[in-house]
């Protein structure tokens, strides 16, 4: 916002010299003041800044409100010129004249602003100047730094991208804008698109910073058509076709081969695909437990004393609803009678977890074993062998995979204790320790997980050659069901062949089975992740 204030220094420099004034900037979802002087060489000095930014009154929506963004201009803006005055060491009376913006912006926040600075400057009878905040953003490099006219300007903002000669204060001759979307709105929609949470332009940029600007080739819209145009509806269009390039290529990725095991007998050919995406919806599963059991359990015990309540008009609905109880448990005895049950309902809903992290733990236990040899992970979950210097232990890994046997111990030390006849009973203080410790080794546990996933590397080569080809003989009795033979006739022609025949053709992902290592429903599973971190 201090860039529009020199527009006020060029009309009113010969008022005085070394001008100061208080600038006010409510054009959008941030309330500003600022309070700058005017130096020597032109440019100015900036005495105080402050912003207050309005994103956590907007992110539940995924963009600004208007009718909300105003009133917090009202509610903070007189706090916010007071501040900046006071750090500026000055007072009003020290000020030669208010500089507000007046457009363009959302109408009703502008209004705040500019009646304000229009308050203020009647009260002490100073010149108001309303700023075009574009006229602002051209103006803008001149305040730390005598630059003349004319120059070329990029003029960059949220809903305005611009190629600008200024050759002067008021004198300006527009080159080319977008003819669509700013480029601000680019990176706004931009990170929608990629389900990221408000405000996501900013993400968008520091993620670009840090990537290579060669790895896609972003198209260059009309390029060739003449003039300083611009346009960023087809560049947003080509990420939208990257996210869903990123998703087949994932896809692709995921369908490498992988022996199939039943019985820990190499069964059929499968992929590595279908390995993680087992995990994937089982802990989407997990997450839907887990939320469902928050909510069976966010009960108000209170005010029902030890199980009988008390002979005093106890409020009940108002703990309930400022503690943000889902609702208030009614029988004043059963309060006491759950004691317990809901401590079973929530250890148990931490098993199916911790269950799915033992069993991933013992997959990848046995991968890294030398007769697998399939996969390889982080150095830093192993450790060295105590009395053997030629191998190391994933002692990490094996201690995640035996915390759950602490939680089944938990399980049944609380639904031991709670044998008991209604009411009261002093035993059940001891559930405490008992779901303290779940909880907490639940977490250690699980915030370990995700880390040791990204550390995993596949040996590709090593999962195709040990799919040798008698696997493949399934998969042939399903070609001759197909193509009409009963399965018992095709499986028995299968089985009876010395040397099965090779596939003679890839199978077609719509002809597999949904959910299969060939019809991996992977967008299904982003679509319930999408919906469960909304919740």
């Amino acid at each position: 916002m201090l860039y529009y204030y020199f527009i006020f220094i060029d009309r009113y420099s010969s008022m005085k010299e070394k001008l100061t004034f208080l600038g006010i900037e409510t054009s959008c979802d941030e309330t500003a003041a600022s309070v700058v002087r005017e130096k020597s060489d032109g440019t100015g000095e900036i005495l105080s800044n402050i912003v207050s930014s309005q994103i956590e009154e907007h992110k539940e929506f995924g963009g600004v409100v208007p009718e909300i963004a105003a009133r917090a201009h009202v509610e903070k803006i007189e706090f916010i010129i007071k501040k900046a005055i006071n750090e500026s060491n000055l007072n009003l009376k020290n000020l030669d004249g208010i500089a507000a913006t007046a457009g363009p912006g959302l109408i009703v926040c502008l209004t705040v602003g500019l009646n304000v600075g229009k308050a203020i400057a009647g009260s002490l009878n100073k010149p108001l100047v309303a700023v075009n905040h574009l006229e602002g953003h051209a103006l803008s490099p001149k305040i730390n730094k005598k630059i003349e006219f004319p120059y070329l300007l990029l003029l960059i903002s949220g809903g305005h991208t611009q190629f600008l000669q200024v050759n002067g204060v008021n004198s300006y001759k527009r080159l080319g804008t977008t003819i669509d979307d700013a480029l601000g709105e680019a990176f706004d929609k931009t990170a929608k698109l990629l389900g990221i949470e408000f405000p996501g332009g900013p993400i968008i940029e520091e993620w670009a910073k840090k990537g290579d600007g060669n790895y896609f080739k972003l198209p260059k819209p009309i390029l060739k058509k003449g003039g300083c145009n611009l346009s960023f509806a087809g560049l947003k269009t080509a990420v939208l076709k990257i996210s869903k390039t990123f998703l087949a290529k994932a896809m692709n990725h995921a369908s490498d081969p992988m022996p199939g095991y039943t019985h820990l007998q190499r069964a059929v050919p499968s992929s590595w695909g279908l390995w993680f995406g087992a995990y994937a919806e089982s802990f989407l599963d997990n997450a839907e437990l887990l939320i469902n059991t928050l909510s069976w359990t966010n009960l108000n015990p209170l005010g029902t004393a030890a199980g009988y309540g008390v002979n005093l008009p106890i409020k009940r609905d108002i703990s309930t609803k400022k503690l943000k109880f889902k609702r208030k448990q009614l029988n004043s005895l059963y309060v006491q009678n759950s004691r317990g049950k809901f401590e079973l309902e929530i250890i148990g809903s931490l098993k199916q977890p911790m269950l799915d992290l033992r069993k991933f733990s013992w997959d990848i236990s046995l991968f890294l074993t030398q007769e697998f040899n399939l996969l390889s992970v982080g150095k830093k979950y192993f450790t060295g062998s105590s009395i053997m210097p030629n191998k190391s232990n994933p002692d990490v890994i094996e201690i995640m995979r035996a915390n759950y046997s602490m939680l089944a111990g938990n399980y049944s030390e609380i639904e031991n204790l709670i044998s008991l006849p209604s009411g009261y009973h002093r035993d059940l203080q001891l559930t405490k320790r008992s779901l303290i410790h779940s909880l907490t080794s639940t977490y250690k546990s699980l915030y370990l997980l995700p880390e040791l996933i990204r550390s995993i590397k596949v040996d590709k080569k090593r999962s195709v050659d040990l799919i040798d080809r008698d696997m493949l003989m399934t998969d042939q009795v399903n070609d001759l069901v197909a193509s009409g033979m009963p399965f018992r006739e095709a499986y028995q022609k299968i089985k009876k062949s010395k040397f099965p025949i090779e596939m003679s053709k890839k199978r077609n992902n719509k002809s597999a089975s949904s959910g299969s290592a060939k019809n991996l429903e992977l967008i299904e599973l982003q679509k319930r992740l999408n919906k469960l971190t909304k919740i």
